[in-house]
């Protein structure tokens, strides 16, 4: 690569096309860049998705997370719950399968149950309404 100077004095590198191929073909090999054919109008040329290994997993515990989480709300009597219940519950149903019970699992798994509560409440749907003690309900946005 050569570095060079442009006229406002900042640097700018510039790579040669093979040591480009090599980088992309580097980050292919690492999962993050998928090969994609037919790009383009003439339907030849190449490009690259850009991708995120394990994220198809994330995606479908945030989703499974969701569903339960909605699930308890509808099922209850008033379409509430305790929050710190109901993040704990939703916590401990994700965990499951696991029979090492360290602390840094534990710790994950109540994370998993708060992540999932603010992910509703981000999309509005759900609200948090806090008693008069300080006690907050998670309930079904209207």
């Amino acid at each position: 690569s050569n570095k060079k100077k442009n006229g406002s004095g900042e640097t700018t590198i510039q790579y040669t096309i093979s040591q480009m191929k090599q980088m992309a073909q580097h980050l292919i090999h690492a999962g993050l860049l998928l090969p994609r054919r037919g790009v383009g109008g003439g339907g030849g040329g190449e490009g690259y998705w850009f991708s995120l290994p394990g994220l198809g997993k994330a995606a479908k515990s945030i989703a499974d997370g969701r569903t339960n989480l909605l699930r308890r709300l509808q099922s209850s009597r008033y379409k509430e719950k305790k929050r710190s219940v109901l993040e704990h519950e939703i916590g401990r149903v994700r965990g499951r399968g696991n029979n090492d019970d360290n602390a840094a699992k534990k710790s994950k798994m109540k994370q998993a149950g708060k992540f999932v509560v603010l992910d509703l409440l981000a999309k509005g749907w759900v609200s948090i309404h806090t008693t008069c003690t300080g006690e907050q309900f998670v309930r079904l946005a209207e």
